[in-house]
């Protein structure tokens, strides 16, 4: 994961919002673990996310993948 990767997001209403990583992945105590820092194109707001959610196959993370 790298700068310029793209990222959907699915919220709460199931509608897809599209993202932009902007930082390569560093310790993030919140997460604790690897994050990047994600711009949101619906707002222009940014927000950590962790890499593990991104990148997991897991059914519990399908809310957030790396396209």
């Amino acid at each position: 994961m790298e700068p310029g990767d793209t990222i959907l997001y699915y919220n709460m209403d199931d509608i897809g919002i599209i993202g932009v990583v902007t930082s390569d992945p560093e310790w993030n105590k919140d997460h604790q673990g690897l994050a990047v820092k994600v711009i949101w194109m619906d707002d222009a707001s940014s927000t950590y996310e962790s890499v593990e959610t991104i990148l997991s196959p897991d059914e519990d993370c399908e809310y957030m993948n790396l396209i």
